[in-house]
């Protein structure tokens, strides 16, 4: 079948990595057969490399109210300046404003 080798044709990669290897599906899913990733909880896609950030896909510019980025889920690393789980809050010489 294809995707599958060895000599009982029981091993298989998972989009070009071995099923074996821990960053098999992005590191978030394990690989079940052939290019067939099964994700994690909150990660997605093929081969479970999408994630969001407070319910904003982390791919768009609005994630972590557009002043940060978002390392993994619900994570979000924020530009400097910013603070608060989603980036919303704004502090200039010591002051605090919430968007």
């Amino acid at each position: 079948e294809e995707g599958y080798y060895g000599s009982n044709c029981s091993f298989f990669n998972c989009f070009n990595l071995s099923s074996s290897l821990s960053s098999v599906c992005s590191s978030h899913g394990q690989c079940n057969a052939y290019n067939n990733c099964s994700c994690d909880e909150n990660y997605s896609g093929s081969d479970c490399s999408l994630y969001s950030c407070y319910q904003i896909d982390s791919k768009t510019s609005a994630v972590c109210s557009s002043h940060g980025t978002c390392m993994s889920h619900n994570n979000c690393l924020c530009d400097e300046g910013y603070s608060g789980l989603n980036c919303s809050t704004f502090s200039c010489y010591h002051t605090e404003s919430t968007f």
